[in-house]
């Protein structure tokens, strides 16, 4: 009742309180319901931005700034109560949506009933732990962060695995095999956005410059003392198609003798384009591998045949 008389004043308000008790964690649940139309004229308070929003007969406006300022009033209280309150002003490493959550909760119920025959018989199952979909993507995105230092090395190392990157408005989502709709990484958490991922790809380019620029150069082994200088050395002509002059020791004169040409260089010889075994798209497709995977199998090919043509 006091935190509706000082947030809500001049709206009628009804507080309904009760525990969360599908899991028996014993937290307590508080709605709060207001009547939008104000009855009486209020004070201006810190949230409010027009002079409508103080007189009596107008309705209450929920802007970013008013759930800004509730979330820190209910973190306030929480905190001068000593009662555990999560981060509300800030986003979430690995939001976890409520329909997630349940998905957790069922996979993992399922699991250990078809885990309870094996241990109970002594074997060690293989999995233990449920993961949904979107909890193995955050560790396939984490995964290529890790190592990727470009944007452009990021989605090539997402693509291996199946996963496409797509940008549009300066957000990015992520597309897996199994699923015709990208996630958005809003619903995967504030470490999967545009902004925290070219943070950290950032962070892993600055990083590997500072190892490059850190190995010592070891000097070179043997006499230090000043070397005498050598004449330069002509190195002999190389001999084409042209004749060549040769004393016969025979005649006891000059004759002349056409040279066979060099013979040319096969293709496994240094300088020559590498060329790797194309993928066999179809084999793979039928071991499991997704569209991902086919994508990036499609653009190897192209290039290696492209590279038997150069």
């Amino acid at each position: 009742e006091k935190f509706c008389a000082e947030h809500f004043p001049g709206h009628q308000a009804l507080v309904c309180t009760h525990p969360d008790g599908h899991n028996h964690s014993g937290n307590i649940h508080v709605h709060i319901v207001i009547n939008s139309l104000r009855i009486e004229e209020v004070p201006f308070l810190p949230y409010m931005d027009r002079p409508a929003d103080t007189k009596a007969g107008c309705k209450h406006r929920c802007t970013d700034a008013a759930l800004r300022y509730f979330k820190s009033e209910v973190m306030e209280m929480c905190h001068r109560e000593g009662l555990y309150q999560i981060d509300l002003l800030n986003g979430s490493k690995n939001r976890v949506t409520d329909r997630e959550y349940w998905a957790q909760k069922k996979g993992q119920a399922a699991l250990d009933k078809q885990n309870a025959p094996m241990i109970a018989g002594g074997i060690t199952p293989r999995q233990t732990k449920f993961e949904t979909n979107k909890e193995k993507l955050r560790q396939t995105i984490r995964k290529a962060l890790a190592t990727a230092a470009s944007f452009d090395e990021f989605s090539s190392l997402l693509l291996r695995e199946g996963v496409t990157v797509k940008e549009s408005r300066g957000r990015l989502s992520y597309l897996t095999p199994d699923r015709t709709k990208p996630i958005t990484a809003r619903k995967l958490g504030d470490d999967f956005d545009r902004a925290a991922v070219l943070a950290v790809l950032e962070q892993n380019a600055a990083r590997a410059t500072e190892k490059t620029a850190a190995i010592p150069e070891y000097p070179r082994r043997g006499k230090t003392g000043i070397q005498p200088t050598k004449a330069p050395q002509s190195a002999p002509k190389l001999v084409g198609a042209s004749s060549i002059s040769f004393a016969s020791p025979q005649a006891g004169k000059l004759t002349h003798s056409a040279a066979s040409p060099l013979p040319a260089k096969p293709d496994g010889f240094a300088g020559a384009p590498s060329v790797q075994r194309l993928v066999d798209i179809a084999a793979k497709r039928a071991e499991g591998k997704g569209r991902g995977y086919e994508r990036w199998a499609t653009m190897h090919n192209l290039k290696q045949m492209a590279a038997t043509l150069n």
